[in-house]
């Protein structure tokens, strides 16, 4: 990608939502068939990952879930910048989460199938 130019989305798609509750998949070239004159387009452009993990903090098998912030760097999509919560889900109010076990750099989470390692922790 050239800075410059953005990227490239063509394959983005659009979730479609009716007042009926209805939902239709399109093109995202067709949202410009969606609007009336005096409509209000909101994006959001956060380029946030869709990603929560529940799982367990190997050490104490304490509950614990990873939502993941962005990678690490790119071209290695194995490696990210994650926020660690305690027991519960993303449906929780963040203020009523319990917080993550103490973690380390070297600590195993066991996160479904998957097993993530803590490399470094960022002072926040």
């Amino acid at each position: 990608m050239i800075a410059a130019s953005g990227p490239d989305r063509r394959p983005a798609r659009l979730l479609v939502v009716e007042a009926d509750g209805t939902m239709r998949d399109l093109p995202r070239s067709e949202l410009a068939t969606l609007l009336d004159a005096g409509d209000l387009v909101i994006a959001n452009d956060a380029a946030t990952l869709p990603a929560s993990l529940r799982g367990t903090h190997i050490p104490n098998d304490k509950a614990i879930e990873i939502r993941l912030a962005g990678w690490l760097s790119l071209p290695d999509p194995t490696r990210f910048v994650a926020i660690a919560f305690g027991a519960g889900d993303h449906r929780m109010r963040t203020e009523d989460r319990l917080p993550p076990p103490r973690l380390s750099p070297g600590d195993h989470l066991r996160l479904g199938p998957l097993e993530a390692i803590v490399e470094r922790l960022l002072d926040h």
